[in-house]
């Protein structure tokens, strides 16, 4: 289909955070950013998921590019 993409490494949106590889600094900054956010993958998890949080991240920082872009 053609449809461009970049592909951007961890070390370059995670600095743009001021982050570094701790998965608990992830989830803060983007409580920070996004505090109405639910990070729990299931109704019954009680600690939220990093890995969502590192999703809504990478989602910010390509929105944040292609704001500079336009």
């Amino acid at each position: 289909m053609r449809i461009p993409y970049q592909l951007i490494p961890p070390q370059r949106w995670k600095k743009a955070f001021g982050l570094h590889s701790d998965k608990q600094q992830s989830i803060e900054e983007c409580v920070r950013i996004f505090p109405d956010a639910n990070l729990l993958p299931t109704a019954r998890c009680r600690k939220p998921s990093d890995g969502m949080a590192e999703a809504l991240l990478i989602a910010e920082y390509g929105r944040q590019i292609i704001e500079k872009e336009v």
